[in-house]
């Protein structure tokens, strides 16, 4: 994992989407683009799912979560119904970056993925 995180491509591996599982993101494409196949395969980026237990979030989270969206995410938030906060279209070569901050600021994202 370690060894694809750092490489240049901008998907990883089916062995490396299990164990990013466990750390709460998903592989995704941009659903938006399946009517042009080459703009779709480049299009690769990654959702992170919060474990949220009892769905509170402090404040103090919520303003980091926030920027890490504007600023490495697509710009949007969502709460989910499973007490959760999901950040979309992060690029690959940031996924470390985000989990940390959102670890440092008193969050995580280990367990958030439901399949594991």
């Amino acid at each position: 994992l370690n060894t694809e995180m750092y490489n240049d491509e901008i998907s990883v591996s089916k062995t490396a989407i299990n164990i990013l599982k466990h750390h709460g993101s998903y592989q995704q494409q941009n659903r938006d683009l399946r009517a042009n196949r080459q703009e779709m395969e480049q299009s690769y980026q990654f959702m992170l799912r919060l474990k949220v237990p009892c769905g509170i979030t402090t404040p103090e989270v919520y303003k980091v979560l926030d920027d890490l969206a504007t600023d490495y995410g697509q710009n949007d938030l969502k709460a989910t119904t499973r007490m959760a906060w999901q950040l979309h279209g992060v690029k690959k070569g940031q996924l470390k970056h985000v989990i940390k901050t959102i670890r440092e600021a008193g969050s995580n994202t280990l367990g958030g993925c439901g399949d594991i």
